[in-house]
């Protein structure tokens, strides 16, 4: 290997001037096959660009991925001292190349990135384009399933980012923000029930998918916020309070029946009982203290904050929500300051409930309510207005099944070819069936031997964005060797 490849590389073509760089679409490079076995010697491999033809390209390899700033282009390369220019010519209307590699030199699960980078010969390096890249892995296998994602991309399901098209890509990470009021809601303007109430008060609310805008993957419940009726705030402090969520099974149906004018499901919505309405062991107490209720804290689009969550809740992307508030009294405040605004869903019914509550001193409720010792409340079918805030880092992909090209598969372990920046990460998890059509499918597992003997596998790739930034995680080849 040359000692510094880059160096190399830039000093070949450091005749050529760096002019703007022109409007062009990205080339397109990919290989067939993806995998090399190591118990060849010498192994060819068809390489494919379709580029701008007259220009100079340079194939370029790498051991490892990246993201890496050059002459105007990103490319998905390092540039560690292994670099290297594998091949370079003129872009031809062929644009297929036979590619020589000796597998047998390189150790098992050694993935090899490459990318091309091509420019006008008349204009010099400053009209740079960087190919999509590809790579290939080496393994021990004697046959093996290769997906390389120029191809089985479309194949795949889940929410990741389909705009790109020549690898596994997950989405950057995205905040959002929701107002799980159902669109047949309507404003009540009823004083008196508020999740912050000196007499004490706990508070359930059903907040169904629908409105949540899930997309079945998880995302994390970042703020929750509450719409103080007319706007207005009394500055009062609770020693005591807390906000939970939980997910449920309860899926309110707020369907009016157009002959009776009465709901379709009265019975849909919320138990009276607390305990009974979250889904079991999903529970998790975001935030357990003091909170100071000031009008200094009003934001600009009239929602309040509750306090930031000390303990993270992490929602499905499918599930009802349960929220819970749990106010404990403090008698020296007197009545109620701060109400909530409220919506209606069912005009006719105070069923199915969407919102269970006690209030002390409400209608037919004890004058104090201690929230951890009150174990059913008075259903309605109302929600008070919520503003939630989520931040979703997760993608998910499922692949097809694919057929083993063995009878009886014994599946070695797995390779991937991967980047995974600083704040990201990849999980895999495959299954295995006796069809196609997944007849008989094994359970997921992080290990692919859980589908040997299986005549198809299927795979499953979590990935994780960075929190933080725009940086995202990809796949671009996997290997699943095969004895």
């Amino acid at each position: 290997m040359m000692s510094s490849p880059l160096r190399a590389l830039s000093a070949t073509f450091a005749f050529a001037s760096l002019g703007s760089l022109p409007v062009a679409q990205q080339p397109s490079f990919f290989f067939f096959p993806h995998q090399l076995f190591r118990s060849q010697s010498s192994q060819t491999v068809a390489w494919h660009l379709y580029g701008r033809v007259g220009d100079i390209y340079a194939l370029l390899a790498d051991l490892a991925p990246g993201s890496t700033p050059l002459f105007g282009q990103t490319f998905d390369l390092a540039f560690s001292p292994s670099v290297l220019v594998i091949q370079a010519g003129l872009v031809t209307s062929t644009s297929a190349h036979p590619l020589v590699l000796a597998p047998n030199t390189f150790p098992a699960g050694t993935p090899l990135f490459f990318q091309v980078g091509e420019w006008d010969p008349n204009l010099g390096l400053g009209s740079m384009l960087a190919s999509t890249s590809e790579a290939l892995i080496v393994h021990d296998g004697t046959r093996g399933i290769e997906v390389g994602f120029v191809y089985d991309l479309p194949l795949l399901t889940g929410v990741f980012d389909h705009a790109v098209s020549h690898r596994l890509q997950a989405l950057p990470s995205l905040r959002r923000t929701v107002h799980p009021l159902p669109p047949q809601a309507y404003a009540i303007p009823f004083a008196g029930l508020t999740p912050v109430r000196a007499t004490g008060a706990r508070v359930q609310h059903a907040l169904r998918a629908a409105e949540l805008g899930g997309v079945g993957v998880r995302e994390t419940l970042t703020a929750v916020r509450w719409r103080p009726l007319f706007g207005s705030i009394v500055p009062e402090t609770f020693q005591q309070f807390e906000l939970r969520a939980s997910h449920s099974d309860v899926v309110p149906d707020y369907t009016i029946d157009p002959w009776g004018l009465i709901p379709v499901a009265p019975l849909s919505g919320l138990s009276q009982t607390f305990a009974q309405n979250p889904r079991p062991g999903s529970t998790v107490s975001m935030y357990s203290g003091s909170y100071s209720v000031q009008p200094q804290a009003l934001l600009p689009n009239g929602y309040l904050p509750f306090p930031v969550p000390q303990t993270t809740f992490v929602y499905d992307g499918s599930s009802t929500i349960l929220l819970e508030t749990l106010c404990d009294p403090v008698p020296a405040l007197g009545a109620v300051h701060n109400s909530a605004v409220i919506y209606g869903l069912v005009p006719s019914s105070a069923q199915p409930y969407a919102t269970v509550h006690a209030s002390g001193g409400g209608a037919g409720q004890p004058p104090v309510v201690i929230p951890a010792t009150t174990v059913s409340g008075q259903g309605g079918s109302f929600l008070f207005d919520y503003e939630l805030e989520f931040l979703r880092t997760t993608s998910v992909a499922t692949s097809r099944f694919f057929a083993s090209p063995a009878s009886n598969p014994d599946y070695m372990q797995y390779h991937v070819a991967a980047y995974t920046p600083p704040g990201t990460s990849i999980a895999l998890e495959f299954r295995g069936a006796d069809d196609a059509l997944g007849t008989n499918a094994t359970a997921w597992s992080p290990s692919q031997d859980v589908a040997d003997g299986k005549l198809f596998l299927q795979f499953r790739a979590t990935l994780e964005a960075d929190p933080n930034s725009t940086a995202v995680p990809w796949i671009d080849t996997l290997v699943v060797p095969i004895l």
